[in-house]
């Protein structure tokens, strides 16, 4: 017993007698007898219980079900009458455990296996039956985007198919172009399933295999979908995906003299050229539609198009729609025709907060009344997305100054951001179209991480355990010595690493650090050492080169300490100079 006031330890509890005589106790004080657990494992696989699998462990016993209890809409069957659904917080798994009449262990299953969690920390049953769990998320001591609350419900019923996917091995080309849709689709009851195919055209055909071929022989736009049928009343359809025959995607190349760094190192110039060309060689490309831009984002996860060049390029895009459609027989850029040009229309509404959803609108429903009595045809066939780049172009020309683009060829001088940005060099085109082939926009882009390395945990050698503390990705000190590697890192114009460290508490002892090359035992490029620290929750440590080594290398940070650190230790990141 444990006396708070005082700090002291009493006596220990008797296993077979416990007594919870706590002030704060509001239920029996005197407890049955303590029983071993009837389920154990180590860290490492485990003969005893494989089930359990290995890595960290935190086991979590969650509830009993009762099938006479719970008896809502969304109970479980009475298969789970009397299991204990236990779960594990570190690993990531459920099992409903069956016990004998004399409460011992009978078997382990898997329960709900199909289902990811994100650390779950608490279990209950709803009164309806439903398994309500409660996930902490992937971070210790953080706001976790992955946490939540969510639940299980049995459906009894007959389980409608579920579509993963639907590919297409082109969406663009010349005449005739042939395309094989593929779905991938499952049922859960595995009943036979049939595919109902929409190519778009107003032809529809049926298949038992997953996949479809068909030849498009006259130029447009088409959607295609698929719909899949178990044969007992459940129906799923896929999202339609675009197709345009007559015409080619351009192809947009970004090249990095040299080749594409490991990662960039602020200040030190980068030279890059963008190409394009036209698959379909019809239409010639016009380097004024070309539009190169250069980002920094936060992270490797938020790697995409920036949204300046998404806005810009939509502009690109949307001009050449409305060359291609009939809207150029009623409008024009700065000219009025039979309706306002663009120009006189992105006036109008230059101020307006809400003109893209308006004009977005206008374009699909047409209509007449707002400049003049001619009536505008509606589009009804056009995507969210395509009104979306029309009414991007039409409200560029409204005055406000957009981002100009880089040339196609230069040279890039990377700026000095927090660590963890990314620089990303995008490029995109878009060609006029073809006829009744509507213009089509090719993308490309090259991201290059900053000079500065988050620890992961495939860098993991001896000596070191993976952690997530606090949103960081660390690398904990187990040992009084170890490595961890760097793989395929271009050090070409590297003089040095710095290596942080970070603690809770400030270590009793030093380290001594060395990088080395191709192995742990490899060639010594650079030597470093943590003397002991007085205070502060961290430090850094410059490994300098003894020669400038150049390409691609798989690096090995060794280290050694006089014992094993007593408090959490841990490599935060590795920064190139």
């Amino acid at each position: 017993d444990y006396n708070y006031a005082t700090g002291e330890s009493g006596e220990a509890f008797d296993p077979a007698l416990p007594v919870n005589n706590s002030r704060n106790n509001t239920g029996l004080q005197v407890l049955p007898e303590a029983q071993p657990a009837y389920v154990y494992y180590p860290y490492a696989e485990f003969a005893a219980f494989p089930q359990v699998g290995s890595g960290g462990r935190n086991a979590m016993a969650g509830p009993v079900y009762y099938s006479d209890i719970y008896k809502g809409k969304n109970a479980l069957p009475d298969y789970y009458d009397g299991k204990v659904i236990i779960y594990e917080w570190m690993r990531g798994w459920m099992k409903a455990v069956s016990l004998f009449e004399d409460g011992s262990f009978k078997k382990m299953e898997p329960f709900a296996p199909n289902i990811s969690l994100n650390n779950l920390i608490d279990m209950e049953v709803g009164p309806d039956g439903a398994i309500y769990l409660l996930e902490y998320g992937t971070g210790w001591f953080t706001s976790n985007d992955n946490s939540g609350l969510s639940y299980i419900a049995y459906n009894p019923g007959n389980l409608a198919p579920e579509i993963s996917g639907l590919t297409l091995d082109r969406i663009s080309g010349e005449l005739p172009l042939k395309v094989r849709a593929e779905v991938d689709a499952q049922d859960g009851e595995d009943d036979d399933l049939t595919y109902t195919w929409d190519l778009g055209n107003g032809n529809q055909q049926q298949t038992t295999e997953p996949y479809l071929e068909y030849i498009y022989e006259k130029a447009g736009t088409y959607k295609v979908s698929v719909r899949v049928s178990d044969g007992n009343g459940g129906e799923t359809s896929s999202e339609s995906t675009k197709v345009v025959a007559g015409n080619s995607m351009p192809e947009v190349t970004i090249e990095i003299n040299g080749g594409r760094p490991s990662f960039y190192l602020p200040g030190r110039p980068l030279q890059y050229e963008v190409s394009v060309s036209d698959p379909d060689k019809d239409q010639p490309v016009k380097p004024e539609d070309i539009y190169v831009s250069v980002d920094y984002m936060q992270g490797m996860d938020k790697v995409n198009q920036s949204l300046g060049h998404q806005q810009v390029s939509a502009a690109i895009t949307g001009k050449a729609l409305t060359q291609g459609m009939d809207c150029r027989a009623c409008h024009k850029e700065n000219e009025k025709s039979i309706g306002p040009s663009y120009s006189e229309i992105a006036a109008r509404y230059k101020e307006d907060s809400k003109a893209m959803v308006y004009l977005q609108k206008k374009v699909v429903e047409g209509g007449s009344g707002v400049w003049g009595e001619v009536m505008m045809p509606a589009h009804p066939k056009l995507t969210a997305e395509e009104t979306r780049q029309i009414a991007s172009y039409i409200m560029s020309l409204s005055g406000q100054e957009r981002k100009k683009s880089l040339p196609t060829k230069g040279t890039i001088i990377p700026e000095r951001k927090e660590p963890g940005h990314v620089m990303v060099i995008t490029a995109s085109y878009t060609d006029p179209g073809s006829g009744n082939a509507l213009p089509l926009t090719g993308v490309s882009s090259v991201s290059i991480p900053d000079n500065s390395l988050n620890m992961q945990e495939d860098m993991v050698g001896e000596g070191l355990t993976f952690v997530q503390y606090g949103g960081a990705d660390l690398l904990l000190i187990a040992g009084k010595a170890g490595w961890f590697r760097i793989d395929d890192t271009d050090l070409s114009g590297v003089k040095a690493i710095v290596v942080a460290l970070g603690w809770q508490e400030a270590p009793a002892i030093g380290m001594e650090l060395q990088l080395r090359v191709g192995s742990p035992e490899g060639e010594v490029l650079a030597t470093g050492t943590m003397s002991v620290p007085q205070s502060g929750e961290g430090t850094a440590v410059p490994l300098v080169f003894n020669s400038s080594p150049e390409g691609r290398q798989s690096l090995f940070i060794t280290y050694k300490m006089a014992e094993a650190p007593e408090s959490p230790l841990v490599f935060a990141r590795i920064i190139f100079q």
